[in-house]
């Protein structure tokens, strides 16, 4: 399983960003924001900060909107 694993990983990294977009968009919403929640963990993911998504309006997607946590002062 590491095997493939390794070689998708040289695949996508591999990708323009036209092409990771276009695949990206293909992800079921559970899957893109678990996808989210690690690529984005750390460092650039501030606690307290969450992702939720919104219609995009015009297009059949979505808008991944980042936001604070009610009662996080700090962002």
């Amino acid at each position: 399983m590491t095997r493939q694993v390794d070689q998708l990983a040289r695949h996508v990294r591999r990708l323009g960003n036209h092409e990771l977009n276009e695949l990206l968009l293909q992800l079921p919403k559970p899957t893109f924001a678990a996808l989210v929640e690690v690529a984005l963990a750390r460092p650039v993911l501030p606690a307290g900060l969450l992702l939720r998504f919104e219609p995009a309006p015009g297009v059949d997607g979505w808008t991944v909107v980042a936001c604070a946590r009610a009662g996080n002062s700090a962002l």
